[in-house]
């Protein structure tokens, strides 16, 4: 059969058939796209994209933690060296600190001692100051006429009166020598006291210092073990999930 031969069809029967062939063809498509989409390897697929965010996530995660592990070992490496050398630092200084204490109370019972000594000495001057003067007894001399007597009671007031001047200047002297002393100890007592108050005060804040920095080593170490435990978590849920999808692409 030539080309002559071949059987002519209308115009109007091929549209026909055209149009039918490409309804097919376009239906075939989203049947085929249907298929597909209900597959399970879209499934797996979507889940191993979850599965690469997740663990671009935990890297990131195990990057910070590492760098804060290294932090927080150098941190730790120091508090430790701090702390090993800080006992036998505080135990030199309260020995120094105890035989300081230990001079001062020697050097003020010492001084308590010499103020005693000093204030019965005193009690003493006051007694014989408040006491008659006892004058040694003189032969009585009868005096040739009434001249001779007055001279004698003149000479005899004078050197009483040069006696007790003598007295009280001693006695002035006592005091204002008793009285220095009683000004020395007591400054020394209160210099003794105001530098082991100060002492103390610095010992004090060296220890509130040491607790202070204690308590944020360990609230750093409490953030260290929670971010740990999250990680952790991270990695369950990686392994349930890799899991899965090992138990989906052997389906």
């Amino acid at each position: 059969m030539d080309a002559a031969q071949k059987v002519r069809r209308s115009p109007r029967l091929n549209r026909k058939r055209r149009v039918r062939y490409e309804g097919y063809r376009e239906a075939s498509k989203h049947t085929v796209a249907g298929i597909y989409h209900n597959t399970k390897f879209d499934t797996l697929l979507a889940t191993m994209t979850q599965c690469a965010k997740v663990l671009a996530s935990f890297k990131r995660s195990v990057i910070a933690y590492r760098d804060s592990a290294v932090e927080f070992n150098a941190k730790l490496q120091v508090a430790a060296t701090e702390i090993g050398e800080s006992p036998a630092t505080f135990r030199e200084e309260i020995a120094y600190l105890i035989i300081d204490v230990e001079a001062r109370d020697d050097e003020i019972a010492r001084l308590k001692k010499e103020n005693d000594q000093l204030k019965n000495e005193k009690a003493e001057i006051e007694k014989k100051k408040s006491s008659p003067i006892k004058l040694k007894p003189q032969a009585i001399v009868q005096p040739e006429s009434p001249n001779a007597l007055q001279s004698q009671r003149k000479q005899m007031k004078i050197e009483i009166f040069n006696e007790m001047n003598d007295l009280i200047l001693q006695a002035k002297g006592i005091f204002d020598a008793i009285k220095g002393k009683i000004d020395e100890a007591d400054e020394a007592i209160e210099f003794s006291a105001t530098s082991l108050a100060k002492k103390v005060d610095s010992l004090q804040n060296d220890v509130k210092a040491r607790d202070k920095k204690f308590d944020k080593l360990k609230k750093e170490n409490c953030e260290l073990k929670e971010s740990l435990q999250k990680c952790n978590h991270e990695i369950e849920q990686m392994k349930t999930k890799a899991q899965d999808l090992e138990s989906g692409m052997a389906e």
